[in-house]
């Protein structure tokens, strides 16, 4: 409640100022930086929004539909990629919806961790090229290590002596030939968030771009997200919720690229993760943690990596809680799940009003600012915004002698500071 009242309180100027606009028959959204493409991509929303209304009352396929003013810019896409779902849209919870509204399709499959979690893993595709698994083969299964490539199946003699209980699998023939064949990509999401950070922006949205540039698209999710599950542990246990970022990284990450390997047929993969994306995969390649993932990713691009500590971390709220020990922080903020009133009003309050309220306490705690977003789509956000995660794993991140003390994700300042010495006094001696 401070957090969500510091955030009403701070938007008070702001309110005022939008009133006078308002007051002199102004809009004030005609300030934003954007602001004339803002309005035109809204009204090519609408446009196909009523071009799917007509499509449904003549129940002809969505490339026969009649164009309207503007549509033409995204004609040539809706040809290849005629859209299954339309409309208004209603804001769900739901990636397959907004994948549908571009023509692809999304299947959902049920990752274990090595301890026990059970973590969604998506899988984008064409549905117009490509054909879903069957439910057995997208439920879980005991997590057994990193399928074999092919040539290390050839290699490996079946009278060999030594056995092993936790076999991992072989990497199956691909049955498409190999100018058919899409190198897989998996995708990470940042801290609160999901999945569906990566497809709220329709035909620009970064995974269905991918899927569409011929890519085979993953979109990876960590544990607990919007459904909290667990082989073993309900929900009410404290062990459900005893976990952090390294958790997260060592057995989160490797289980998910492990099952994509072994779904797609390909040794590697390539990997794009956003903000704590990064840094559980920065932490599960580090010495001592599981660095033989690396050996399993082509390419690894990191978008907004979270490795060393900004000025953020300074603000009043982010200093107390470092400032308290660790049983105080758990006394606070429990040891169960983070803030779970968050998510209970994700539940139960509409849409665009939880929209509005998520941006203001996020822009509150965090520096945001929409002035770079599509303002049509905000709402879409905020709902895969925010996702159960436990107060463990932010007192990881807040707490004392963690991330905000410490400045680094992997080292501490006097670490670093031995660790400069060492390099200088190494180039000493080479000169």
């Amino acid at each position: 409640m401070v957090i969500v009242l510091g955030s009403a309180f701070t938007s008070i100027p702001m309110m005022f100022r939008h009133i006078g606009m308002r007051l002199q028959f102004k809009n004030p959204d005609s300030r934003r930086p954007f602001y004339e493409e803002e309005r035109r991509r809204n009204q090519i929303r609408k446009e196909e929004a009523l071009a799917w209304k007509r499509q449904k009352r003549k129940q002809k396929a969505a490339e026969s539909a009649p164009q309207v003013n503007g549509e033409a810019a995204v004609s040539q896409d809706r040809a290849e990629h005629p859209p299954l779902e339309g409309g208004r849209d209603p804001l769900v919870c739901d990636v397959r919806y907004y994948a549908r509204r571009v023509g692809l399709e999304v299947e959902e499959y049920a990752v274990q961790t090595e301890d026990g979690f059970i973590i969604n893993l998506q899988h984008v595709y064409d549905p117009h090229t490509s054909s879903p698994a069957s439910p057995s083969q997208r439920s879980h299964q005991p997590p057994i290590g990193f399928p074999k490539t092919f040539s290390e199946s050839a290699e490996t003699s079946p009278s060999s002596s030594t056995t092993s209980t936790a076999t991992p699998p072989q990497l199956k023939p691909n049955p498409l030939n190999s100018t058919t064949r899409k190198y897989p990509v998996l995708l990470m999401h940042g801290l609160l968030q999901s999945s569906g950070a990566y497809c709220v922006n329709d035909d620009a949205s970064l995974a269905f771009s991918l899927a569409k540039s011929n890519y085979d698209v993953w979109l990876g999710n960590n544990r607990c997200g919007f459904s909290p599950k667990h082989t073993l542990l309900s929900t009410s246990d404290p062990r459900m919720w005893n976990w952090n970022i390294r958790q997260m990284g060592v057995m989160d990450l490797s289980a998910l690229i492990s099952r994509v390997l072994a779904e797609t047929g390909f040794p590697k993969l390539g990997l794009v993760c956003h903000s704590q994306g990064t840094t559980q995969t920065f932490v599960a390649l580090a010495k001592g943690q599981r660095p033989d993932l690396g050996e399993k990713i082509s390419v690894f691009c990191a978008l907004a990596p979270a490795v060393y500590a900004g000025p953020l971390i300074g603000k009043m709220y982010f200093k107390f809680m470092r400032i308290i020990s660790p049983g105080m922080f758990r006394m606070m903020f429990g040891i169960h799940a983070f803030i779970p009133f968050m998510m209970t009003m994700h539940k139960y309050l509409p849409a665009r009003l939880y929209g509005a309220m998520g941006y203001r306490v996020f822009a509150f705690l965090f520096n945001w600012t929409d002035t770079r977003w599509d303002l049509g789509l905000r709402d879409r956000f905020f709902m895969f915004s925010p996702v159960w995660v436990s107060a463990e794993s932010m007192r990881w991140w807040l707490g004392r002698e963690c991330f905000a003390q410490q400045k680094c994700i992997l080292a501490t300042r006097e670490e670093k500071l031995q660790e400069d010495r060492e390099d200088e006094e190494a180039e000493e001696e080479r000169e």
